[in-house]
């Protein structure tokens, strides 16, 4: 679908040449004797929370994603039977955490 607009106008047409507005050679020359430009240089200041957060990103890579102890405890009580656990209070913590995780993104129909 294409939209074309008539205004009625016809278009501007430029005219002339693409000299500089002045003829003077002395105002169009660039001076050879001015010192050339000096860098500039950026600078970022940090805040102390800002270099906090820096920090604190760094020791969380060091710390594993998954705690192996935890994991070979809960694998050790399922294998003996000595996991105790309450299923309504574990069903009812999923239905609150399902219920946050689609409230916070924003997506309020269900799949």
């Amino acid at each position: 679908m294409s939209n074309n607009i008539h205004t009625g106008l016809n278009p501007a047409r430029l005219t002339g040449t693409n000299k500089p507005a002045s003829t003077n050679k002395q105002e169009t020359e660039q001076p050879t004797n001015q010192a050339p430009a000096t860098a500039v240089k950026d600078e970022v200041k940090v805040t102390d929370q800002a270099a906090r957060l820096q920090q604190l990103e760094g020791d969380l890579k060091t710390v594993p994603d998954i705690n192996e102890k935890l994991v070979a405890e809960v694998r050790a009580a399922l294998a003996d039977g000595s996991l105790d656990m309450d299923m309504e209070e574990t069903a009812q913590k999923l239905v609150e955490m399902e219920s946050n995780r689609r409230t916070n993104s924003g997506n309020e129909d269900e799949s």
